[in-house]
């Protein structure tokens, strides 16, 4: 579905932000992009819309090349995006107007707009608010709301670029729900984040720094690379922290274990 060809990109005046970078992502898949500040995770959101072009290398969605430039309108309608800040994407008074004024950017069909509006604020739980004005609404609220304009518009995949980054415990966890339901459904999702904690949802994950891929594999194989993860400068979950610890004090746990919820359960089974 995404293909990126050895793909490199550098901005005015900066050294090369992404480095001959290869990898695809199939229809259906959810895969985690993760790597530390700087080491070019939205650079690749970017790339992937066609926002912003390679400099070397291609970049293909469907088969569709994002340097030709008649490509570009059927990508960007088959590609959505939830960036990190959700206010810089809530534009209209209520979130009704909100959802629709991406369906007008489309043009839908008119007969087909309230119905489309009404179940995607459904689907993230924010139907009741329809009337409400966007800056009444909490963090967490308004990223709903900018996922329901996305999903309205029936994208082939989203992307979530940090998009948790700036939400409280419970308003991520309210985001991460959202993604595992919208994978189960079949979307394909491409999660972007430096919180390890939240990749254990995915299909695949994908480490990089510097703008090169470090390692490619499922959570659990890329959870047990803990010093790989320490050099890229990420935070290792605190169930894995615990986990390396009572390792060295002879304590073996599963290695199929990878969250808090896991590791509680063992260990009261285990008493």
């Amino acid at each position: 579905m995404l293909c990126f060809e050895d793909v490199s990109f550098s901005y005015p005046n900066k050294k090369h932000v992404i480095q001959k970078l290869s990898f695809q992502i199939e229809k259906g898949e959810f895969v985690a992009i993760v790597g530390p500040n700087g080491s070019g995770k939205s650079t690749i959101s970017k790339l992937a819309d066609g926002l912003i072009l390679p400099k070397k290398g291609r970049v293909l969605f469907q088969g569709l090349d994002t340097k030709q430039k008649g490509n570009l309108a059927i990508i960007r309608k088959s590609i959505g995006i939830i960036f990190q800040n959700p206010e810089e994407q809530l534009i209209t008074t209520n979130v009704f107007d909100e959802v629709i004024f991406g369906l007008e950017n489309i043009a839908c069909p008119p007969s087909e707009m309230v119905e489309r509006a009404e179940a995607a604020l459904e689907k993230v739980g924010m139907l009741p608010f329809r009337e409400t004005e966007p800056h009444k609404l909490s963090g967490g609220q308004k990223q709903r709301v900018a996922i329901a304009a996305i999903l309205a518009m029936e994208p082939k995949l989203i992307i979530f670029d940090e998009s948790t980054s700036m939400l409280d415990p419970d308003g991520r966890h309210q985001i991460i729900s959202i993604m595992r339901q919208l994978h189960n459904e079949g979307i394909t999702i491409l999660h972007i984040t430096h919180h390890m904690d939240e990749v254990l949802s995915a299909t695949k994950v994908i480490v990089i720094n510097q703008g090169q891929i470090v390692s490619t594999g499922t959570p659990l194989e890329i959870f047990h690379k803990p010093q790989m993860l320490i050099d890229c400068r990420l935070e290792l979950p605190f169930a894995l922290k615990l986990k390396m610890q009572m390792q060295q004090e002879e304590v073996e746990v599963p290695m199929h274990i990878t969250d808090i919820e896991g590791m509680v359960e063992y260990l009261w089974n285990s008493r």
